[in-house]
């Protein structure tokens, strides 16, 4: 079984958009969605993170107004969701993909890395 089977990154935006704005309305504006569909977005990210049925439901924001307030959870979680959203938005970067090849730096060269033979002395023929 994969280890992310089921996750959406819609309700990881969700979660961060409401943990920054507030309000789930500012969060479901921004997004061009319903309250309710941030809502339903926000408990299967929370019923996801519980696990398989064995965890209990990890509880990330409390429902009971405004401004929306983090559980201890959410609170630990809302800085893994910012990385996670981040580095999936450098991956779409086009620059992510450019391949720089490095050239090495020439070596310094001295006369004194060449051992040159002695100069033989001419012959005389004859």
């Amino acid at each position: 079984m994969a280890k992310f089977e089921g996750l959406q990154l819609v309700w990881l935006e969700s979660f961060v958009n409401v943990a920054e704005s507030g309000k789930r309305t500012a969060a479901a504006h921004e997004m061009g969605i319903s309250q309710g569909t941030v809502t339903k977005h926000i408990q299967k990210l929370e019923q996801w993170l519980g696990g398989s049925g064995l965890q209990p439901v990890k509880r990330l924001l409390v429902d009971d107004g405004v401004p929306a307030r983090l559980y201890p959870d959410g609170e630990k979680f809302l800085p893994v969701a910012k990385q996670i959203l981040e580095l999936l938005d450098q991956a779409r970067r086009p620059a992510v993909f450019i391949e720089t090849t490095h050239t090495p730096s020439k070596p310094r060269v001295s006369p004194k890395d060449f051992k040159v033979p002695p100069l033989r002395q001419p012959q005389n023929k004859g």
